[in-house]
Order: C-alpha cells, then structure tokens, then sequence
C-alpha cells in the first residue's frame, strides 16, 4: 500500500499495478485517460482499476491525497463489504484483475472539508504506519483502509446516485453471497424486475463486466486468497469457488492473472 499527499501530481499519462483512490484535497483541474477528459475539484473521489492509464491536466492549485492498495487487504472484510450498495458503486469494476477496459470512476463528488480532513488523517495514519513498520502495522493498515472504504460507500449510499442508476446493488451482493453455487442470469434479472436486455446492459455499465465476468471474476479472487492456504489442494480450491472442472479453473485463472494456480501459490509461498 502507498499513501501520498500529493502537491504536483503525475501530470503523464500513467498506470498502477493496484486499485488507486484519489481524494482531491483542493484546487481543481482536469482528470485524463486515454479517452476522457474529466473536470475535478475539492472533495471529488476518483477509483482507478488497476492497469488503467489516467494523468491530469490544466491543473489549479491541485492538491490530492493518493491511496494505491492491492484488494487483498480488504479480504478479511470483503464479505461485509460486499453487502454495502455504496461499495460496489466504487469497487466492483476496480476489484476485476482484467485491466483493458474497467472504466474509472467518477461517483463520489462534494466531500465537504471536515470530511476530506477525517479522510487525510486516516490516510496520514496509514502512511506513518507503513514507514515505522511497529509490530502488527500491516493488520493496523488494513483495518484503517477498511475504515476509509465504508466510509465513502456509506457516503456513496446516502447519495443514492448508484441504486437511481441500476438498482444492482441486490443482484452484487447476491452474487459475492453465492458465488460457488451455478448461478442463472434468469435469477439475477428476476431481482429487480428489469427485461433481460435492460438489466444487461445496467449491469455492464456498472460493472464494466458482464454478468458471467463478473461471476467468474468474484471466483477467481476468492481462489487467489484459498491459493495461500497450503492446506488445501488445488483441486479442492476449484470445487469450492464454483469451477467443476480443474482444467477449466486453471486456464481461467492463467487468462486473469498471467500465472497458472501452482506457479501462484508457488511464488506467494516463498515471500
């Protein structure tokens, strides 16, 4: 995890290996990506997937606050998470390892200032554990990251912006709910009444996925974590996210991460 309080910020076009979340302290300018241009300003929130490219431009005085943290340290808290509408409004596309075409998100806008300063002080928290490294420090880290994301899905939520745009945020929690059973699309759209075509496009606009994506993706992240339990076998890590067939888990897992599941574990066992 990197905390920064950024007075210049990366003007170029550029890209993390982690999800990054951008609270603007002040000033304002322009948010770039490869297709956009996005007007920000004090008390905007910006969730960046990982692998997507962004920079700024015609910058003012611009002041930020950059979280860039692996979802990992959300595991432990992931199932409760998951249950926060708000959440996946931020999350949902950011959480995907498939970097080429998660859109950056642009939810939450209007902090006011006492909220931006309850946000650095978390953040500062995070930064001054990461430089002393004291015992316990990365469990510290991950309980006050959780506290910054619930915070702002609470936020989210209130806002109601994301139940208005899809009403979804049943259909998410469902999924992360029940991901290892055979799920079908008919299930998912009878939950919120929408026409099979609606409640698609709904969902991908959302999620930047579609709905079998997503599924297969909220799988392969909970395999990721299971990967690290060397008492379980790989073939027993695939049963229970969902995948029938062990050859199947392993060529998807490959296609999303690069490395097949021995190789992952493999290397994860000797850090």
């Amino acid at each position: 995890m990197i905390i920064e309080v950024c007075e210049e910020p990366n003007h170029a076009l550029h890209s993390h290996d982690f999800i990054e979340m951008i609270i603007v302290k002040s000033g304002k300018g322009l948010h770039i990506t490869r297709n956009s241009r996005h007007p920000i300003s004090m008390g905007d929130v910006i969730v960046i997937p990982k692998g997507a490219r962004h920079g700024y431009d015609s910058v003012e005085e611009l002041k930020i606050v950059n979280v860039i943290f692996d979802n990992a340290l959300l595991q432990n808290a992931l199932s409760d998470l998951m249950q926060l509408p708000g959440y996946h409004a931020l999350f949902s596309a950011a959480r995907s390892p498939r970097r080429e075409r998660y859109p950056v998100k642009y939810e939450i806008s209007a902090l006011d200032p006492d909220e931006i300063t309850h946000l650095e002080k978390i953040a500062l928290r995070i930064k001054s554990e990461l430089a002393k490294k004291h015992p316990g420090y990365k469990a510290l880290c991950a309980a006050l990251l959780t506290e910054m994301v619930v915070f702002l899905s609470r936020k989210e939520f209130k806002k109601g912006a994301f139940v208005e745009k899809s009403g979804l945020d049943r259909v998410f929690a469902f999924i992360e709910q029940n991901y290892s059973r055979k799920l079908k699309l008919e299930t998912l759209v009878k939950m919120n009444g929408y026409s099979m075509r609606t409640f698609y496009r709904a969902f991908v606009k959302a999620s930047g996925q579609s709905p079998f994506e997503y599924l297969i993706n909220i799988r392969l992240l909970h395999a990721k974590q299971f990967l690290l339990n060397p008492s379980m076998n790989i073939s027993e890590i695939a049963e229970r996210t969902g995948f029938t067939d062990n050859a199947y888990f392993a060529k998807q897992f490959k296609k999303f991460f690069g490395i097949s599941p021995k190789t992952y574990r493999e290397r994860a066992g000797k850090k």
